[in-house]
């Protein structure tokens, strides 16, 4: 995929460009479970992603309509995972991604987090997450 290939710039935000190469994402549906897609491909449009092609198929349809120049070709050291709104993450955190999104921060920190990060004092079960 891919064919200009270049650096993302500031000014890509607003207009059609493309970020092509590997991603990582949720399954929509399947809370925890996570998707690898290794030659993706994903159309942003004036800062909305329009379109996001898994298979060699689909990338040649989305690339159709994005300028060569405005293709970005990541490098077999990068991949794209959605930010959303915050992407750190504490270690004992990570079995609980995309969940319990309909909480507040403060009550699922509470429910969640904060229990499973006490239990890290255990440095049996530190070392294994």
């Amino acid at each position: 995929p891919g064919g200009g290939g270049q650096s993302l710039q500031p000014g890509m935000s607003t207009g059609r460009f493309a970020v092509c190469g590997r991603f990582v994402q949720g399954v929509v549906g399947s809370p925890g479970d996570l998707e690898y897609v290794e030659d993706g491909c994903c159309v942003v449009e004036d800062g909305v992603i329009t379109k996001f092609a898994r298979t060699p198929e689909e990338v040649s349809e989305a690339l159709k309509d994005v300028d060569p120049a405005a293709q970005l070709k990541m490098s077999a050291a990068e991949l794209c995972c959605p930010g959303m709104i915050d992407t750190h993450v504490h270690a004992p955190q990570y079995q609980f991604t995309g969940t319990a999104t309909d909480l507040p921060l403060m009550e699922w920190l509470q429910t969640y987090t904060f229990p499973a990060e006490r239990r890290c004092a255990d440095v049996h079960l530190a070392s294994r997450i």
